[in-house]
């Protein structure tokens, strides 16, 4: 993989909601890293404080790149005081990214507060394959970039009244869950993997070949699903959301 080195101008440094004064999305010209990055890659932000940030999405045609960051983060909380205009420097692709397989249509993409711009950015790309029939669950310990919403997608599995979802992902027809331990309307109040489990055992037999995970986590949520992927004997890609 070859990584390219391109200095960027900032259009946008903003939070990512109302409803969140955590999040960020910086979103910089950078027609290069748009160009090659792909789901699953990070970028590297050499400045005073050099960070390792989350590709959300990427235009190729307009050289648009969208950063998601939590300003909670230390490492990452510098990024704040950068204002549209203001110039960084930027190294990508940085790690593996993650591969969709068309004998697999029915892709899981998981993530944590961390991995969730990776799997935002897979997402986007799997909408666009019309035998694709991806689900997402996200988690959060905190709060989600986004104000959730009901779902209008009913899912085999899923326990009734866990309707929240992400807005965006529900604008691509892509069916989501979101799972918390804040109490939050709609959310599923347990661990991630029995949800991921109860989708899973809902499924006919016949169709768990048709099943590939992806995930983007902290060690601890990777680990146990990968042990769940174990016990189905499903494939899986991982992505380590340490920044």
């Amino acid at each position: 993989m070859t990584e390219f080195i391109e200095n960027v101008k900032i259009l946008k440094n903003q939070a990512s909601t109302k409803a969140s004064s955590y999040w960020f999305i910086l979103t910089v010209h950078a027609p290069k890293t748009a160009l090659h990055v792909l789901p699953g890659h990070f970028v590297f932000i050499k400045d005073k404080i050099s960070s390792v940030i989350p590709v959300m999405l990427a235009n190729k045609k307009s050289g648009y790149v969208d950063l998601l960051y939590r300003v909670t983060d230390t490492q990452n909380s510098y990024l704040i005081e950068k204002k549209p205009g203001d110039t960084l420097n930027l190294i990508s692709p940085i790690r593996e990214a993650f591969e969709y397989h068309e004998s697999r249509p029915r892709p899981l993409l998981i993530s944590d507060d961390q991995g969730l711009a990776p799997i935002i950015f897979l997402a986007s790309e799997l909408r666009l394959n019309k035998n694709c029939r991806p689900f997402v669950i996200m988690n959060s310990e905190t709060t989600f970039p986004f104000r959730a919403i009901p779902s209008q997608f009913m899912i085999p599995g899923i326990p009734d009244g866990i309707t929240a979802a992400m807005p965006l992902l529900e604008d691509w027809n892509i069916p989501c869950r979101l799972t918390s331990p804040q109490n939050l309307p709609g959310c599923f109040d347990g661990d991630i993997v029995d949800l991921a489990r109860q989708w899973i055992e809902a499924l006919p037999t016949e169709q768990l070949n048709q099943i590939e995970v992806f995930i983007c986590a902290f060690q601890p949520m990777l680990e146990n699903i990968i042990r769940l992927c174990e016990q189905y004997k499903l494939p899986c890609q991982t992505s380590f959301a340490h920044t």
